[in-house]
């Protein structure tokens, strides 16, 4: 049986960094009334994807405001790319940052949803798993787009859907694109663009806090007595939970609502007022301390 294709729905995404379910069962959609044979790359779905008989299978879409892609998951890995507007996306180890100009390297067969905010162009390669080095398939990560990974994300989707569609030299065309965005993918930098989200459920607790408040003023004191930690517990628990400390969560948890707000067509102003800061400039200044990459 073939992989079936994950439930896509056009509702308002949950806010950014609320607490991950667990996965449900997608059920079965009708099988594509086209062969493969008939479409170009870009319009291949993603069950066709994972049986194609090239190693790194392309695949484009347009996303509007609100669609939602529910919890799957996927035999081969894959990267998911943001061409334009804002995306965000959930496995069970957190949330992640998709602005545009970035994509997500996710292994094979771990559930994950995505969320599309704004007007979306999406760029996707299902890549075999052995097609690549097994230390690229570590935990889930967003990485920075060169322009030439985009250009070569580009043509790959352009390319007819088969080897078999093209001719002995269009066969040899892609295949090299495909090892070049692999090198491409191998070496492209990290971005510290990853929620994670606690197993401590005083830690979950101030999580959602924060996300429901992004405004919330607080220090470390208020938020260590509001859960009932010392301050030095709330700082060692977040570096051994989350792996940063409480002020940069809080920073990238920010960022998220305000690429999300920005996405919705908020103006700065208003954005800036709440998440808790006096002014745009103000805004722009804290969270390019250590984001400068996204435009804001």
């Amino acid at each position: 049986m073939g992989e079936k294709e994950p439930p896509v729905q056009v509702i308002p995404p949950a806010s950014y960094g609320a607490a991950v379910t667990p996965p449900l069962p997608a059920p079965p959609l009708p099988v594509p009334p086209l062969p493969v044979s008939s479409l170009p790359a870009s319009q291949l779905t993603a069950s066709q994807c994972q049986t194609s008989s090239r190693a790194v299978a392309a695949m484009a879409r347009s996303y509007p405001d609100g669609l939602r892609v529910g919890w799957h998951s996927h035999r081969r890995g894959q990267l998911l790319c943001c061409a334009s507007g804002y995306m965000s996306a959930q496995t069970m180890e957190g949330s992640f940052i998709l602005p545009a100009g970035h994509g997500l390297v996710i292994a094979p067969d771990l559930p994950h949803c995505v969320g599309a905010h704004g007007q979306v162009e999406m760029r996707t390669l299902y890549i075999e798993p052995d097609a690549v080095a097994p230390e690229l398939w570590g935990p889930t990560r967003v990485v920075r787009v060169s322009d030439l990974m985009g250009a070569l994300l580009q043509a790959l989707t352009e390319a007819p859907a088969t080897d078999a569609e093209t001719t002995e030299a269009g066969q040899a065309r892609y295949h090299h694109l495909s090892a070049l965005v692999l090198d491409e993918l191998a070496v492209a930098p990290e971005m510290p663009f990853c929620l994670p989200w606690p197993r401590d459920k005083r830690l979950q607790r101030l999580c959602e806090t924060l996300t429901n408040e992004p405004g919330h003023t607080g220090g470390l004191d208020d938020w260590a007595q509001l859960i009932g930690m010392s301050r030095r517990s709330l700082t060692r628990h977040c570096r051994d939970e989350l792996n940063m400390s409480f002020l940069e969560w809080r920073r990238r948890m920010r960022l998220a609502r305000v690429l999300k707000a920005q996405a919705d067509g908020q103006p700065m102003e208003q954005i800036a007022r709440e998440i808790g800061y006096r002014s745009p400039s103000a805004l722009r200044s804290a969270l390019r301390q250590t984001l400068s990459e996204v435009q804001i």
